[in-house]
């Protein structure tokens, strides 16, 4: 299977080792769960819900090395699969367009 991901997109998302990749964070109706590797959220009535969830989500990376919260994946035995490959690299050409060399005229 070919992967539509950027070939570098775990250099993309290293995230230090004191930030916390999974947040919750008080929303307008409730709580957020947010995945900062990939910017998702998801939304809780309930902090409780957010906080399992974010438990979850690391255990589950923990696991199988990385998860996509859009796939939503119901237990830890259930293999990683990215929801839509295309999108999460439409998400990556918006946020790291490609670099392009300018030449100076004379």
């Amino acid at each position: 299977m070919n992967s539509k991901l950027p070939p570098d997109w775990r250099k993309r998302r290293d995230i230090g080792p004191r930030t916390a990749r999974f947040t919750v964070e008080r929303a307008a109706e409730g709580y957020d769960l947010v995945d900062w590797a990939y910017g998702t959220v998801l939304g809780f009535e309930r902090r409780y819900e957010a906080v399992e969830m974010r438990r979850f989500a690391k255990a589950y990376v923990k696991r199988w090395g990385d998860i996509d919260l859009e796939s939503a994946p119901y237990t830890l035995d259930d293999e990683l699969n990215y929801d839509d490959p295309a999108r999460i690299d439409r998400f990556w050409q918006h946020d790291y367009p490609p670099r392009t060399l300018e030449r100076s005229r004379p």
